[in-house]
């Protein structure tokens, strides 16, 4: 927890992030709704995840950024956040498999710390409460996975590194989660049923933005009559302005 960093705890969160600069993140979204809009939902999408991250009780959180020579600026966006002395580590080279398995592994190496969770910045459901239930997983189980509604996953942890998972996987498809957890299954490990975590939309393009909006005005349409207050998470994280930026690029063909 950012507000208690002296407070022990066995579990460590990784977020991964980049530094939200137009044109350098969700590229296929700006193709839909110009790099501006598409950089400014980043920007908020990864603000809302990295508090969810730091505000999670017993939950230690990590950041670990895609440029070894943008630490500087990260911290310093970082701060403007609240985020003042969360630890940072820039992301190993290779593929995305690469990264993940050397940032699992990373934690776990760690003094006390017996389980480890990774997560993208642009996920806008995730909440302290998604973090907690997987923690709280990793009690009985050895692996965990956040199934992702476009087959692939949001969130996967560990109580030990398991490289195997995250070889020969088709990175940004749908099979994704299937083939992880067939790796987890050869490697032995005892997974967690996948109904433990729900089933979030993780935002790539336009088409999954729209998704999400949808998703979330359904459910603040369900909650109608408990109150007219809405969270950030339900009222997506920046989603207005690219929707909004969405017109404007419309408009400018």
């Amino acid at each position: 927890c950012r507000k208690c960093p002296s407070m022990r705890t066995d579990t460590i969160v990784i977020c991964f992030v980049r530094l939200p600069v137009p044109g350098q993140v969700k590229t296929r979204l700006a193709k839909g709704v110009g790099p501006q809009a598409a950089c400014d939902f980043y920007a908020a999408c990864a603000a809302y995840v990295l508090h969810a991250c730091a505000s999670c009780p017993g939950i230690k959180l990590v950041v670990h950024h895609s440029s070894a020579d943008a630490t500087t600026d990260v911290a310093a966006w970082l701060a403007t956040l609240g985020l003042q002395g969360v630890e940072l580590q820039p992301q190993s080279e290779g593929d995305l498999g690469d990264k993940l398995a050397h940032a699992l592994h990373s934690a776990l190496q760690q003094p006390g710390i017996r389980k480890a969770l990774v997560v993208g910045s642009d996920i806008p459901g995730i909440t302290p409460a998604v973090l907690s239930a997987a923690a709280a997983a990793l009690n009985t189980h050895e692996a965990v996975l956040g199934p992702a509604a476009d087959g692939g996953y949001y969130l996967l942890g560990l109580t030990r590194p398991a490289p195997s998972l995250f070889t020969d996987v088709p990175w940004s498809t749908e099979d994704v989660l299937a083939r992880t957890l067939s790796h987890a299954a050869a490697a032995g490990l005892n997974v967690a049923p996948t109904p433990s975590l729900p089933t979030l939309q993780d935002i790539d393009t336009l088409q999954d933005l729209r998704a999400w909006r949808a998703s979330a005005s359904a459910s603040l349409g369900d909650q109608a009559g408990q109150g007219e207050g809405t969270s950030q998470a339900a009222a997506g994280p920046g989603s207005g302005q690219v929707l909004g930026g969405e017109q404007q690029q419309g408009a400018a063909q």
